[in-house]
C-alpha cells in the first residue's frame, strides 16, 4: 500500500493510491466466505455451496467491496494524519488509470484535493459576534437520525415491500424492457401505490407510469411491472465506523466501476 501526494498548486493536491494484490488477498477471501455462509443456492445446502461457484457469481462483488474499503480508509487516514484542510470531499482526478477488476490485480487510483487556507483573526474585547439561539424540535431530531442511518445502512431482503423499502422490478411493455429498476415505494403514486406497497417476490402487475410517477417529465409508455426474478429490498440502518466516509467504488451488474 502507499499514497503519494503530488502538489499542483497552493491548495490543490493529487492523492495517488497504490493498492497491491497482496494489500486485500485477505480480505477478499474473507468476503467470499463471509457470502457462502448466506448463499442460497438450488441443490446446496445453505452454506454449502463451492467456493468456486461463490467466486463466480460473487467475485466481482466481493473485490469492488474490498477495494473500496481500503480506498476509504488509506484516502482519509492519509488526510487526516497530514492534517489537510480539505474542503468538499476528494474527487476522482481526470488522469485516472486503468484498472484491469480482476481478482490478483493491482490497482491505481487518483485522487484530486483541495485544501482552504488557515484563517487567523485577531480580535479584541470591543469585538461582538452574534449568538443564535436555534430550536430543534424533536421530531426534526427523529428524522434526521433516521436518515443519516439508513445513509450508512444496508439493503437486506425482505418478505413483502414496506413504505420505505425498495422493489427491484423488471419493467416490461412488449417493445422496451427494463431490468433491475430499483422502485422506491414511497415515492409511488396513485393507484400503483397500492401495487408496489406489500408485494412480494414473484407478483407481477400492470403499472402505468405516467400516473404513478409524477415528478417525470418523460412521456412514457405503460409498463408491466415483474418481480419474479428480482424481489423487495430493506434499507437496514447502520452505524458508521469513525472517520468512514462516502464510497468511492461500487459494483454495477456484477462488474466494479470507478465513480
Amino acid at each position: 500500500m502507499n499514497i503519494v501526494n503530488k502538489q499542483l498548486d497552493e491548495l490543490t493536491h493529487q492523492l495517488t493510491l497504490e493498492i497491491a494484490a497482496a494489500d486485500y488477498a485477505e480480505a477478499e477471501k474473507k468476503k467470499l466466505h463471509e457470502i457462502r455462509r448466506k448463499a442460497e443456492f438450488k441443490g446446496f445446502r445453505k452454506g454449502m455451496v463451492p467456493m468456486s461457484l461463490i467466486q463466480k457469481v460473487y467475485g466481482p462483488q466481493a473485490l469492488g467491496d474490498v477495494i473500496n474499503g481500503i480506498i476509504n480508509e488509506q484516502l482519509y487516514g492519509y488526510i487526516n494524519d497530514n492534517k489537510l484542510r480539505v474542503v468538499g470531499e476528494p474527487l476522482p482526478s481526470e488522469d485516472q488509470p486503468d484498472n484491469e477488476w480482476k481478482s490478483g490485480s493491482d490497482f491505481t487510483f487518483k485522487f484530486d484535493v483541495a485544501e482552504t487556507k488557515e484563517l487567523t483573526f485577531d480580535l479584541g474585547k470591543d469585538d461582538k459576534v452574534p449568538y443564535y439561539n436555534i430550536n430543534i424540535t424533536e421530531a426534526a431530531k427523529k428524522e434526521m437520525k433516521e436518515n443519516m442511518l439508513r445513509q450508512v445502512g444496508t439493503l437486506e431482503d425482505a418478505e413483502k415491500a414496506g413504505e420505505e423499502d425498495f422493489v427491484i422490478a423488471d419493467l416490461d411493455n412488449g417493445e422496451k424492457k427494463v431490468e433491475g429498476a430499483y422502485i422506491a415505494v414511497r415515492n409511488v403514486e396513485g393507484d400503483a401505490h397500492k401495487l408496489f406497497a406489500g408485494c412480494k417476490k414473484g407478483d407481477q402487475f400492470d403499472v402505468n407510469v405516467n400516473e404513478a410517477f409524477t415528478n417525470e417529465t418523460e412521456d412514457r409508455p405503460r409498463f408491466h411491472a415483474e418481480a419474479q426474478e428480482r424481489g423487495t429490498r430493506r434499507p437496514e440502518p447502520g452505524v458508521p465506523r469513525r472517520g468512514e466516509q462516502r464510497p468511492y467504488v461500487r459494483s454495477r451488474q456484477g462488474e466494479p466501476g470507478y465513480l
